[in-house]
């Protein structure tokens, strides 16, 4: 690459779990890759931008790194790279994040081409995984970042907001990943904060001399070899077909849902049934490879297509060797599935289930957009087992935009947001009409009705509305800002 590479890095963290403080053999991964590419003439200047929240011990951790630390003023995203273009004294910049740790040098050699000619105003890696994903603009997009939105950006979005902009030129980089390549490595990390583990970063660079680590070609032979995958073709022509239907990252999210939920499966496994399943109903076809039989109602997505296709895509990557699911919970094949799984185009409430029939209730991110929350949690006592479970992922945050993390909706009453859902039609889209139920809501409610309510994870952003309503007062902060929690209700005897 030639001279004039200049390289923003633009991280947030507020605690050491935070992906680009990832180590491997008490080195630092984020920061070997910086000076790593910097040493073999890939980046000749860069800048780590620290927000002004970041902990003083944070702090402290990135200023020892090989790099020059920016510490900044601001907190949005959009005004640090254009703080660390003043710094560099250069009209472009590539854009790295926390994940930024596969880096393909090659593709960075082309954008910056691109931007540094005049030919895009900005270049970025496209349908990658987190950790490949860079940018390269120039300082009129930048600014138009900054001069256009307040509230903080994500790198991760710039691309689709300077996508808005009649006058620049935004161009993708096709190509970097092959569709089964980005599903494995998805497969590590979906559902989660999108970071490689650092078990598997320090494989990689154990498996990947230095002069290869920043080749594509490693990233595939790596994660093929880390899967022992019999047959690469079978799998990569499944992923292709379901892309229609699914992206590989939903695929993969499925998945590791599904996995997620094998960690609280009942003694009995007669019956699984699934609230709101989606047009690919991937994580309740998981569930009939553990349960005898599996139900599931949706009201917005059933399509009998999607069905078909979720139990071919799992037969191939059975034939392909890809275990998606403990061995040790597994008892039946994906073949049978159509013998063995029903789904319905309804409210779970109209399904005709039996009183005390369902041993394992699941949901992920549908819990808030249904109206009448009281009616289902009755239906949902009377059908569950006695010793059943319920596992519902839910997310609390403002759907209007998921791009950051919201409560606006909190200057309104629950029951003046319902009525004006009910005016502005969110409720005719399922992603973004919501019930404003809160999570302790929830746990009155259930217990009221006969489980046993735990809290298996919250995550709290406290982000104030400019008004808060008074009907929220009495509600503590970990309730009220909670963005996203796993409950699980145990149906008690009696």
């Amino acid at each position: 690459m030639t001279s004039h590479a200049p390289c923003a890095v633009i991280v947030r963290p507020m605690d050491t779990n935070d992906p680009c403080l990832s180590r491997v053999n008490n080195n630092y991964v984020l920061e070997r890759t910086l000076t790593d590419i910097r040493r073999a003439g890939g980046l000749d200047m860069v800048a780590l931008s620290i927000s002004p929240s970041v902990p003083a011990e944070i702090r402290e951790i990135l200023s020892s790194w090989d790099v020059d630390t920016l510490p900044s003023s601001h907190e949005q995203p959009q005004k640090r790279l254009l703080e660390c273009m003043d710094r560099f004294g250069t009209e472009y910049s590539a854009v790295f994040t926390s994940y930024s740790v596969l880096m393909d040098a090659e593709a960075l050699a082309r954008a910056f081409d691109q931007v540094r000619y005049g030919r895009a105003d900005a270049v970025f890696t496209h349908d990658v995984i987190a950790p490949k994903f860079f940018m390269v603009m120039n300082r009129k997009a930048a600014r138009f970042l900054a001069e256009t939105y307040s509230q903080p950006l994500p790198p991760f979005v710039f691309p689709e907001r300077l996508r808005r902009s009649d006058a620049l030129s935004i161009a993708p980089l096709e190509g970097l990943e092959l569709p089964r390549e980005r599903f494995l490595w998805e497969l590590l990390f979906a559902g989660e904060r999108c970071a490689v583990p650092e078990h598997v970063l320090g494989l990689f660079l154990d498996a990947c001399p230095p002069r290869e680590r920043y080749d594509r070609r490693a990233f595939d032979a790596f994660i093929n070899e880390y899967y022992q995958l019999r047959k690469p073709d079978l799998l990569e022509d499944a992923v292709k077909k379901m892309a229609r239907h699914d992206s590989s990252l939903r695929l993969a999210k499925h998945i590791n849902y599904a996995r997620r939920l094998c960690g609280h499966l009942p003694e009995s496994r007669r019956m699984g049934l699934e609230i709101g399943f989606g047009k690919t109903p991937l994580t309740l076809l998981l569930m009939g490879t553990v349960f005898e039989r599996v139900e599931g109602a949706d009201v917005y997505k059933y399509s009998s297509e999607g069905v078909t296709n979720g139990i071919d895509f799992l037969s191939a990557v059975e034939q392909a060797g890809l275990n998606l699911l403990p061995r040790e919970t597994v008892k039946y094949d994906a073949r049978s599935l159509s013998q063995r799984a029903r789904f319905h185009h309804m409210p779970l409430q109209q399904v005709p289930l039996a009183d005390n029939s369902v041993d394992f209730c699941f949901s992920k991110v549908v819990l808030e957009h249904v109206q009448d929350v009281p009616s289902l949690s009755e239906y949902l006592a009377r059908i569950m087992r006695t010793g059943g479970v319920m596992l519902h992922e839910i997310g609390f945050q403002d759907h209007c935009d998921l791009s950051y993390t919201n409560f606006e909706f909190l200057r309104y009453s629950r029951e003046e947001w319902a009525k004006k859902c009910k005016e502005t039609n969110l409720w005719q889209n399922t992603d973004k009409g919501t019930n404003l139920w809160r999570v302790n809501d929830f746990i009155e409610l259930w217990g009221g009705l006969g489980f046993d309510v735990e809290v298996m994870e919250r995550d709290v952003r406290v982000a104030p509305p400019a008004s808060l309503h008074p009907s929220w007062r009495e509600y503590n902060d970990n309730d009220l800002y909670c963005y996203r929690a796993i409950l699980k209700a145990v149906k008690r005897s009696g």
